[in-house]
């Protein structure tokens, strides 16, 4: 026997809810922000004159300014990524924003000035947080699908930046010695103290999300509960008279 209207949505709603009431506790205790945030604080600062002082493999923030003669990669540049504009939602909760798709993520080796000297990182493939500079492309031009368009977001020659890498041995240019450079993991804009908002930022939303999670999960469930009653008491009816 189909199950009615007035018995199926509050099922859906309540159900609905315990999902949110699931994933609640995982966001409120879960501890992947808060470690780290304390990574990041642990870790130590360094420069490049005292970037020999660490041992080969320890993981250091390294705050400076990305050197001028960094190439650029994209327009003004040297490290960025890419997005597709890909026209608007045309319907649902979203409808009407903008919708974006990834093109490509440029994140080259790059030169960064500590004050007393250059330090190198040598990889590919570094995170990109709070890019400093934005760019898209406002020409109205179209195609068959609709309106073409283009942004970028990164870093420019000349910004002041924080590092998260692990030190490397890299061989001199003549080979007779080698000299200390950074794989890095991460490449954040500002001091380290913006770099520590960050991350604290981090906790702070999850905890946040976590409570969103718990008060509409409860929601969800009193409401689909209460219908359901009701519902059921409806589909009853009046009891026939002897």
């Amino acid at each position: 026997m189909p199950l009615r209207p007035a018995v199926f949505v509050p099922l859906i709603l309540a159900g609905l809810g315990l999902v949110f009431l699931g994933v609640a506790p995982w966001l409120l205790f879960n501890e992947s922000s808060q470690r780290d945030l304390e990574r990041g604080r642990s870790l130590a600062s360094a420069s490049a004159a005292t970037l020999p002082a660490h041992a080969a493999g320890e993981t250091v923030l390294l705050e400076g300014r990305l050197a001028a003669g960094n190439r650029a990669v994209f327009r003004d540049f040297v490290a960025c990524q890419r997005d597709r504009y890909l026209g608007e939602e045309t319907s649902g909760v979203n409808k009407g924003k903008e919708r974006w798709q990834p093109l490509e993520t440029i994140t080259p080796p790059l030169q960064v000035e500590t004050g007393d000297g250059t330090v190198a990182i040598v990889n590919q493939g570094y995170e990109l947080r709070g890019s400093p500079h934005r760019w898209w492309d406002k020409a109205d031009r179209t195609n068959l699908t609709g309106r073409e368009g283009e942004r970028a977001h990164g870093f420019f020659a000349g910004d002041q930046v924080m590092v998260e890498g692990r030190i490397v041995e890299v061989p001199s240019a003549n080979g007779t010695a080698s000299t200390r450079a950074l794989e890095a993991q991460v490449l954040s804009a500002g001091d380290r103290a913006a770099y520590l908002a960050y991350l604290r930022g981090g906790v702070l939303a999850t905890r946040i999300i976590g409570g969103v999670f718990l008060g509409v999960g409860a929601l969800l469930v009193f409401v689909g509960g209460w219908f359901l009653r009701k519902g059921l008491r409806a589909g009853k009816g009046p009891r026939p008279a002897r």
